[in-house]
């Protein structure tokens, strides 16, 4: 074969070889997007399967919502199996596995302070989560948490509890890993690796939480977070911060995208709850997001209808309360002059 044909025979070979090359680059994105799509459809429907099992549950009770859980080291419930929550020592769910999903509510009486009697707590425990109650202590007002902090499906938080507080009421303390919370929101706490060292993250999705440990104490606004190191402590199961708290920071815009907020049992929007991201007062760089929970970043302006020059209120706002005069235009205004 001389050099000319043999020439002739690599270059087809090239040219096939990017061909496949095209083929299989073209096809992974739809295959992508739909395991994607595929893992946010299973989380939605075990969130609702256990917010519909579970919506009638009474206070100081544990109710499973999603398969699989067990309670007290082996003693496995069923789906919409409800149980005396002061009989619960400790509660482990299943993580994604593909096609499930294991979700718990549990709605326990927290206390106001000064250890007067408060109101009931809303708990909803997902994935791969340990709770346990602290020695000493009954309902769960004190526990110990632990979960893997994987992060299954992009827009969704790892696996934690999501827990909320009734509006309109004075803030309800809890003990999670040793920290004091006193919670007037609605909270999500998760486990996750940092370089090795695990912490607990503490972020708020509305309201606000203060979160004291030792001689420290930081207020965490809507659309923040903070964190602790957590270790194991002396006795078995037990899990107790070390350390310092956090300072508090900007939650990451893409971690609650795909979170259904608005079947949690005090309903949210993405639309409320970011204007109120955007509101607190030393929050930096989230200004506004659209009605899509889009965030708007600082120096951008806000997407409006048709190319509209900038009046957000005008076309998106009349519906919820004038978005650009209330929300959007306090982005305009409020976020603009740097609150």
């Amino acid at each position: 074969m001389n050099a000319r044909i043999l020439g002739r025979w690599i270059t087809r070979i090239g040219f096939l070889l990017l061909a496949v090359i095209l083929a299989l680059t073209a096809h992974m994105p739809a295959t992508v997007e739909a395991r994607q799509t595929g893992c946010n459809d299973t989380f939605r429907a075990a969130m609702n399967s256990a917010l519909t099992q579970c919506a009638n549950i009474g206070v100081n009770t544990l109710c499973l919502g999603n398969p699989s859980a067990t309670i007290n080291g082996g003693t496995s419930l069923t789906v919409g199996q409800s149980v005396d929550l002061n009989s619960v020592a400790s509660l482990a769910l299943s993580g994604y596995d593909g096609s499930s999903w294991g979700v718990a509510m549990l709605r326990l009486m927290a206390n106001l302070p000064g250890n007067n009697p408060g109101a009931p707590v809303t708990m909803i425990a997902f994935g791969n989560v340990s709770v346990a109650g602290a020695p000493g202590t009954v309902g769960m007002q004190s526990f110990y948490l632990q979960t893997t902090g994987n992060q299954s499906c992009q827009g969704l938080p790892g696996d934690g509890v999501m827990i909320q507080s009734p509006q309109g009421q004075k803030k309800l303390q809890l003990v999670a890993n040793g920290v004091q919370l006193s919670i007037g929101s609605t909270v999500f706490l998760d486990i996750e690796d940092e370089d090795g060292t695990p912490r607990m993250k503490i972020r708020t999705l509305e309201g606000e939480v203060t979160a004291q440990f030792g001689d420290q104490e930081i207020l965490i606004e809507a659309g923040e977070e903070s964190g602790i190191e957590i270790q194991p402590g002396d006795e078995e199961g037990e899990i107790e911060a070390v350390g310092e708290l956090e300072d508090d920071h900007p939650i990451e815009d893409d971690y609650f995208t795909e979170f259904p907020v608005d079947e949690l049992p005090e309903a949210l929007t993405f639309e409320q709850m970011y204007a109120e991201w955007a509101d607190a007062d030393d929050q930096e760089g989230y200004h506004a997001a659209d009605s899509d929970g889009n965030f708007i970043e600082e120096g951008e302006e806000t997407p409006t209808d048709e190319g509209d020059g900038g009046d957000t209120g005008s076309d998106s706002g009349d519906t919820g309360g004038d978005t650009g005069g209330d929300s959007g235009g306090d982005t305009g205004g409020d976020a603009g002059d740097g609150e």
